[in-house]
């Protein structure tokens, strides 16, 4: 059974015809790319981000703590401000769109 994230791939050696020796087989995984996601922080109109601002190689219900380890600082163009995150951070790893800023 594969661990958390990966698949089953193959067996290797491919399982001959016959049986006429004694022989291992290796169970293969890959890595399940349904299982694994990115979180991307992106500024709005009328502002930037400044830090990290993607967090790649997540896996499917990750700790948001976890997975996201610091939020990129946003900064308003002049004459705006800071508003909110949309949508609203998440408990766990998102299988949403990106992040976006709002100033």
């Amino acid at each position: 059974m594969a661990v958390t994230g990966y698949k089953f791939d193959a067996w290797t050696p491919v399982f001959p015809g016959t049986v006429t020796a004694t022989a291992t087989y290796t169970a293969n995984f890959v890595k399940d790319n349904a299982q694994w996601f990115a979180v991307t922080f992106a500024a709005g109109t009328n502002g930037s981000l400044t830090g990290t601002t993607s967090y790649t190689n997540i896996l499917t219900g990750t700790a948001w703590s976890t997975a996201v380890t610091t939020v990129p600082t946003p900064v308003a163009a002049t004459g705006y401000k800071f508003d909110a995150w949309t949508p609203v951070f998440p408990v766990r790893s998102p299988r949403q769109p990106p992040i976006r800023l709002i100033l």
